[in-house]
């Protein structure tokens, strides 16, 4: 036999028996993963709810240029995308909506519409832990990885809050997560 056909012989014949051997999770992987998602989702919430807050509504009709959200636009998209992905993780598959983006104008609204959606995902990064981290939960027409969706989430909220910083600092505010770091 030629050494070049053993030698794939033989990683064709490990690859089988390494495809057959169970993955056996360790719970306390398991545990860390939830807790560090929610410890993550926790900096961000704080972030982006004191951002609503500290932003004048004169400034939540604010657009860097014409192809971007406005400010209150983002706040609103914020509140629909986290109603959509704790929804999904809560298990309720529900569709994505842009209500809030769409019609919610006030800051006062805005910021109640935020406060609410962060409410709701509190509920579920809680009750997230080693038993459902990794529970599987219907998702559009397929289905995602509870603990998966709410680091999506927390993916998303860091994203805007990109947005979120810029906007501030562009209309002379401090964002929250910097006038924080020089507290210290």
């Amino acid at each position: 036999m030629k050494p070049a056909f053993v030698l794939a012989a033989l990683a064709f014949g490990a690859a089988g028996v390494f495809a057959q051997t169970p993955v056996v999770s360790d719970p306390g992987n398991v545990i860390r993963f939830s807790h560090g998602v929610k410890a993550r989702y926790d900096n961000i919430k704080r972030d982006i709810v004191e951002a609503a807050e500290a932003v004048p509504e004169g400034e939540y009709s604010f657009r860097p240029t014409p192809q971007v959200r406005t400010f209150g636009q983002i706040i609103g998209h914020v509140a629909d995308s986290q109603n959509f992905f704790c929804g999904v993780a809560a298990g309720g598959n529900p569709e994505y909506t842009d209500s809030i983006e769409q019609s919610t104008l006030s800051k006062a609204a805005l910021v109640k519409a935020l406060k609410d959606s962060v409410a709701k995902c509190d509920e579920i990064y809680a009750k997230t832990d080693a038993t459902n981290a990794l529970a599987v939960v219907p998702a559009g027409k397929g289905d995602a990885l509870r603990g998966l969706m709410l680091l999506d989430n927390v993916s998303h909220d860091n994203e805007h809050y990109g947005n979120i910083a810029t906007y501030m600092r562009l209309k002379g505010h401090v964002p929250p997560s910097t006038a924080r770091g020089s507290e210290n």
